[in-house]
């Protein structure tokens, strides 16, 4: 751990100084393209690559200092460009193939904590998000079971009610056969009475008929009989008389058998 931290305090030194040299106005460009280089070739770095960095550092440190410099392209055999170094290019290459590990470390580093910060970020943003719906979920939870005990008060109500109207039927149905049998009890009265109403009605005309009956008998009978007697005074009807009080006492016995 402590090589690991001297290896990513070197390179950050030397990408610093890089970086410093990139910006001078006339040798700028070349410690640009370099670090341009370096940053894309950082992501698979091989022995070869490492090499041709390296050579790409050593060429602008050599042209900065006035020296001959080994252009070398990237499809060049990188054994051959090196074979045409003296001995300062040599140092000044070996040193720069040490500060392009260092160099590559400490932009994988700054890679890796840039990542690691953006997926803490990323996860303390979804964790932020699962409590948000952690909370919206128990919101919900607490909505649906406050809209269950609404619901069971609604039932419990209902029953109440269903329970209060099978009593308010029952004493309906009750009542209903209350009056029904008050009803058949009164019609059966009021039926009766009418029928007691019209036997007394009838007695009374039957009465009345027998009374007027009986002053008319008295009345038609002893006139009918003294007309008889007279009509049949003389000798010619005197013969009629007995048949005829007959006829009258038959007419009065049968009015008074009806």
């Amino acid at each position: 751990a402590l090589k690991d931290e001297k290896q990513l305090q070197e390179g950050q030194l030397n990408y610093n100084l890089v970086v410093r040299d990139s910006q001078m106005p006339r040798y700028g460009s070349c410690w640009k393209n370099a670090l341009k280089e370096l940053e894309t070739g950082c992501k698979h770095l091989t022995d070869d690559l490492q090499r041709w960095l390296a050579l790409q550092f050593t060429n602008c440190f050599l042209e900065k200092a006035g020296q001959t410099t080994y252009p070398c392209d990237n499809n060049d055999d990188i054994t051959v460009c090196l074979s045409q170094m003296n001995n300062n290019g040599f140092t000044a290459f070996t040193n720069f193939f040490t500060h392009t590990q260092s160099m590559c470390y400490f932009l994988q580093t700054q890679v890796w904590q840039e990542e690691t910060e953006n997926t803490v970020a990323k996860l303390t943003d979804n964790s932020m998000k699962v409590v948000q719906t952690l909370e919206d979920t128990n919101e919900l939870q607490d909505a649906i079971l406050e809209a269950q005990r609404k619901s069971l008060s609604q039932q419990e109500r209902l029953l109440e009610s269903s329970s209060q109207l099978g009593i308010a039927l029952d004493m309906s149905k009750d009542n209903v056969k209350d009056m029904l049998e008050e009803f058949r009890s009164s019609t059966s009265e009021q039926r009766n009475m009418i029928f007691e109403v019209f036997d007394r009605l009838s007695k009374l005309q039957n009465l009345v008929l027998g009374e007027v009956s009986g002053f008319y008998s008295l009345i038609f009978y002893p006139t009918a009989l003294l007309t008889v007697y007279l009509l049949t005074s003389t000798s010619r009807t005197a013969a009629a008389r007995f048949w005829l009080f007959v006829l009258f006492g038959c007419s009065l016995a049968l009015e008074r058998c009806i």
